[in-house]
């Protein structure tokens, strides 16, 4: 069974480039390109403007009692449950965000390691980005085992 990839019209594609400022910019006469972002991804004008916002309006310490510590503590709130109906879950606790992705796999993969035992294999792809293999390379002391799984092309 062959499943038809959908189709991308030019007014969908420019439209979404709309909405990311960093789309627009110019090298020369070429519309810039962006393949990897190893220290930030461009991110839509909505997401540009709701953290001007935060910061602007209720940045401050979480668990105060004052009005911005508590309106801060609101939006992140709303930021959690937001992301546990997105990914599916019934319990916003479970959504936990952190400085970057590297970061957040450095500390999950150490308090991992604590718990692994003779014989605990940890599996990797050539398709992995470097932040997440090093991670658990760095991680996988004896008798721990990483192991590098290649990718073929599909038939």
């Amino acid at each position: 069974m062959t499943i038809p990839y959908p189709s991308l019209s030019t007014a969908l594609i420019d439209h979404c480039r709309s909405q990311f400022p960093a789309l627009a910019r110019r090298q020369g006469s070429h519309e810039a390109i962006y393949l990897d972002g190893p220290a930030g991804t461009q991110v839509p004008q909505s997401v540009i403007d709701a953290i001007s916002h935060y910061y602007s309006t209720c940045n401050a310490n979480h668990g105060g009692l004052f009005a911005t510590s508590r309106e801060s503590d609101t939006l992140v709130a709303e930021a959690h449950r937001a992301l546990a109906d997105f990914v599916g879950s019934d319990d916003p606790d479970e959504v936990i965000f952190g400085a970057n992705m590297t970061t957040i796999t450095f500390a999950f993969s150490r308090a991992l390691s604590q718990q692994w035992h003779s014989g605990d294999n940890i599996v990797v792809t050539q398709l992995d980005h470097d932040a997440n293999v090093s991670t658990w390379a760095l991680a996988s002391t004896p008798p721990t085992v990483l192991w590098m799984s290649p990718i073929s092309k599909a038939k």
